[in-house]
């Protein structure tokens, strides 16, 4: 039973994992695509 647990919070923090490297690399390519743009006043 603890081998199930500790299987099923093994599974949901990848999932946490994969999303927070997800934002991680969007919010790059953001940080990025602002500084290649030039600024217009």
């Amino acid at each position: 039973m603890a081998l199930a647990r500790a299987d099923a919070r093994a599974g949901d923090l990848a999932k946490a994992y994969d999303q927070a490297r997800i934002a991680v690399e969007l919010c790059q390519r953001e940080y990025d695509g602002l500084l290649s743009t030039p600024h217009h006043r």
